[in-house]
């Protein structure tokens, strides 16, 4: 019942943040630092959730997802190399010189 609680605050956290493309910075700060501590959760799903909840925060989580990427639980490092793999994909394109 606790991780479920747990999953629970974090779906509803990122929520909070917005899905959008530009999710209000004051929410990424917020729940920033308390998605990095659910990394380190006991719970893989409460890990997953997090990875992904970071992801949608944008390039201050890059750190903690590439940590992530080494986690023990191969769906928690799939969901950080998603996260990052979308994160990268959201950068815009440099223009090559001429």
């Amino acid at each position: 019942m606790k991780q479920t609680l747990a999953t629970a605050i974090l779906l509803a956290a990122l929520t909070a943040c917005g899905r959008d493309s530009k999710p209000d910075p004051s929410y990424r700060d917020q729940w920033r630092p308390a998605f990095e501590r659910a990394l380190k959760s006991p719970d893989w799903t409460v890990r997953r959730n997090a990875a992904t909840s970071l992801g949608q925060l944008g390039l201050a989580s890059e750190p903690a997802l590439r940590l992530a990427l080494e986690d023990p639980h191969p769906k928690v490092a799939e969901a950080a190399a998603v996260a990052l793999h979308q994160m990268a994909a959201r950068l815009p394109i440099m223009s090559q010189p001429r």
